[in-house]
């Protein structure tokens, strides 16, 4: 650190943080990587290790910021723009984020496993930093994922495009397949208040002659059989609205009631003070519901809900 006899700040300084690795339940790679922060004369310059490649600097005084992150074919962008405590306005450009990477470092191959997909596009964010206001275009061509707890195959689709304006950003609804077969499509929409969701919208159906070869397992159900569905579920005011019909045809279901008893048991058991804590969420349907099951003789059962 170098001072100024006039002031008891330092005219300079750097602060460096070094990590020998990045763990937790949900990192499944762990990663070394090193930060500096230099500041200079009313400039800070922030850079890092290579394999993270953020280089960047900021002007306390005019609020410019710009830099880049180039990080070894996982997410790569540049950004550049102002930040004020009363007035944003960042352009986060030549977005490109190799999924298949990014989701090889994280714990969630039980949910969701990339083959291929690279996201590009851009972000720009303005306004208040308190009621931010998002321009946002982001696409991923041909991606193709698995999702283990529910389906058994591969999933596809031409493209995944997210697109924002103001608060609402929206998952324009496009055809899925499964083994390059196509079989239902899928969208939604959510609306930020502030930073946070206010409102979600989500929608799946079927295509016409096809049915989803279903195989959902997560403790305590096991569910296995085929679908058709035209469901919307809706998310406001920590209430979930689940609307629509559902149709399932050679359905097998169990349930593990010893899992079963131990989360009831937990459940009951938690302290009161956590339960104080935690926020209630409601589910409300308007759902039709139909089961054809084989029984262990082979008698075909149907169940109505509705």
């Amino acid at each position: 650190s170098f001072y100024n006899d006039e002031s008891f700040l330092p005219e300079s300084f750097t602060v460096t943080l070094n990590a020998d690795s990045i763990g937790g339940s949900l990192i499944k790679k762990n990663a070394q990587f090193e930060i500096s922060a230099i500041y200079n004369k009313d400039v800070i310059s922030i850079f890092s290790s290579d394999n993270i490649g953020l280089v960047g600097t900021y002007l306390p005084q005019s609020g410019e910021v710009f830099g880049s992150l180039n990080s070894e074919n996982v997410i790569n962008f540049e950004i550049g723009g102002t930040v004020k405590s009363n007035k944003m306005d960042l352009n986060i450009s030549n977005i490109q984020a190799n999924l298949k990477n990014i989701c090889s470092y994280l714990n969630i191959d039980k949910f969701l496993k990339v083959e291929n997909g690279t996201i590009n596009g851009f972000v720009q964010i303005g306004g208040n930093p308190d009621t931010p206001d998002f321009f946002v275009n982001l696409k991923a061509d041909k991606p193709s994922f698995y999702m283990p707890f529910a389906f058994q195959n591969i999933l596809s689709t031409d493209s995944i495009e997210i697109i924002a304006l103001h608060n609402e950003f929206t998952l324009r609804e496009k055809n899925y397949s499964i083994k390059n077969v196509p079989k239902f499509k899928f969208g939604g929409k959510i609306i930020l208040d502030k930073w946070t969701p206010d409102s979600i919208s989500l929608s799946l159906a079927t295509l016409k002659n096809a049915v989803l070869p279903l195989k959902f397992d997560m403790a305590p159900f096991k569910v296995k059989g085929d679908i058709i569905s035209d469901i919307k579920l809706n998310y406001s005011d920590n209430i979930w609205d689940v609307s629509g019909k559902m149709f399932g045809d050679k359905f097998n279901v169990e349930i593990d009631s010893s899992n079963l008893v131990k989360k009831v048991t937990s459940s009951n058991n938690s302290d009161s003070v956590e339960k104080e804590k935690s926020n209630d969420l409601s589910v409300r349907t308007d759902l039709n519901i139909t089961v054809s099951c084989i029984d262990k003789i082979g008698h075909s059962i149907i169940f109505i809900w509705s």
